[in-house]
């Protein structure tokens, strides 16, 4: 997340990126300037991190937007410390990896959910209140751009695979804030002054 959002920064767009890589696409007839950029921009972030730059010098709009959730003295080296233990303590690597293994129960055909969503049959619920209720929207973590739940499945117990990941990625985009994780079908709404993940589900 701390590589993509530099990137970004000057102005170079990944295909996508998940806690660990980054995709590039490279189309033929790509121009050697466009390669030599890219190099340029990673060795430049290795320089920055190598040196432990403060993040408000790397990233201004931290400053700008989040200056009360991260310490003035806090060098880059020391924000991708600590997101990668917090990434470890959750064991984000297996966790992806089971995500896909328990697959949700299909409670009715996902047309069938987009009419209840038409009508106006549905909710927005926070996390801990969708256990067993039926998804209205795909909900889909980018990467690796497979759907966790479709239309029209149910969402399983609380300690399902699929609500411990989302919990675990609402609690991330808590503490790091400005390195949100993209996620289609997710609803972010501020209460309280941080972000939660709200689901749309059949009433």
């Amino acid at each position: 997340a701390v590589v993509t959002k530099f990137l970004r920064s000057r102005g170079i767009m990944p295909e996508k990126a998940g806690f660990y890589n980054i995709l590039f696409l490279f189309t033929p007839g790509l121009p050697l300037t466009k390669t030599e950029k890219l190099f340029k921009v990673l060795k430049e972030f290795k320089t920055l991190y190598d040196k432990n730059t403060p993040i408000f010098e790397v990233f201004p709009d931290l400053e700008e937007h989040y200056k009360e959730y991260y310490p003035p003295q806090a060098g880059l080296r020391d924000l991708c410390d600590q997101m990668h233990l917090f990434q470890y303590r959750h064991d984000i690597v297996a966790g992806a990896a089971e995500l896909y293994s328990d697959l949700p129960a299909q409670a009715m055909p996902p047309h069938k959910a987009y009419y209840g969503l038409v009508e106006g049959r549905t909710e927005y619920l926070p996390l801990e209140e969708v256990s067993g209720r039926v998804s209205t929207f795909m909900i889909l973590p980018y990467p690796p751009g497979i759907p966790l739940i479709m239309p029209g499945e149910r969402f399983g117990a609380d300690d399902s695979n699929i609500l411990k990941f989302l919990r675990m990625n609402e609690l991330f985009d808590n503490i790091f804030r400005g390195f949100e994780t993209e996620m289609h079908g997710i609803k972010r709404e501020w209460r309280d002054g941080r972000p939660v993940y709200l689901i749309s589900v059949l009433k």
